[in-house]
């Protein structure tokens, strides 16, 4: 894949500048601010589905495929989990230990748990900021996870319907206080997002398994453009934050 048009870098700054201004307000603390980069495949969509090394690959002819490193929920017997993503870098010991990168993450942590004691009892945090490693043609990119778990009532299964939809959107891709930010998020993002950030879900009639359609190639225009988010709070930089947008654009195959 090549980077034809990135994205605009002053757009991009500018955005969270603003974001950060309404922070101070006291509108929101984290926004998953989202933007497009315009690329070129070096394959058809139906071989990158083949080839894809990606925990979760979602494929909806002629309109997008997700690549996408992070579960939503899954639920086994009467127990669900959550395992929220947020900070991302190129050296592990180095996301561990950045300030912005801690409080961010904690934010999405307490959000996820809140988000998931709406259904479910006995919440708990079972492995706090543990770091993944995913492999690009550019080098290792390093990303923080944490896992959350509680139970379920016997009969989830009868009402997917009304307790799936009380979680969404994603914590992760969406910010805190939810509502709010989530008003700043189209307020400042130049383009609805559609199916992007979004949850696909399989359901076996027994278990469950969802992930967050991140990392994502938006077939759904002539110009196919590659979706990428980076979490922003008071503390950003926001040209490390633009950084981060351009760093999530790759294929993992």
């Amino acid at each position: 894949m090549e980077i034809l048009t990135p994205p605009n870098r002053h757009q991009v700054v500018s955005a969270i500048h603003a974001l950060q201004a309404e922070m101070q307000a006291g509108r929101s603390y984290l926004v998953n601010y989202c933007s497009q980069t315009g690329v070129r495949l070096n394959l058809p969509p139906e071989r990158l589905f083949e080839r894809s090394a990606a925990p979760f690959t979602v494929w909806l002819e002629s309109e997008f495929i997700s690549f996408s490193p992070e579960a939503f929920v899954s639920v086994s017997g009467d127990t669900i989990f959550t395992n929220p993503m947020k900070g991302t870098g190129p050296d592990a010991a180095a996301l561990l230990a950045d300030a912005k990168e801690q409080a961010e993450h904690a934010t999405v942590v307490d959000l996820l748990r809140n988000d998931l004691g709406r259904v479910a009892t006995g919440v708990k945090i079972e492995d706090y900021r543990f770091v993944s490693r995913i492999e690009r043609e550019s080098g290792p990119l390093f990303q923080t996870s944490t896992r959350i778990s509680g139970r379920l009532p016997p009969d989830w299964r009868d009402h997917l319907g009304e307790w799936l939809p009380m979680l969404l959107p994603a914590g992760s891709i969406s910010g805190a206080p939810k509502q709010e930010t989530l008003q700043l998020i189209r307020q400042s993002e130049t383009e609805s997002r559609g199916f992007f950030t979004g949850v696909a879900v399989l359901f076996d009639g027994e278990n469950l398994q969802s992930a967050v359609l991140i990392r994502y190639l938006d077939l759904s225009q002539p110009q196919v453009r590659f979706r990428s988010g980076a979490g922003v709070t008071i503390y950003s930089d926001p040209e490390a934050e633009y950084a981060e947008i351009l760093s999530k654009v790759y294929v993992p195959l």
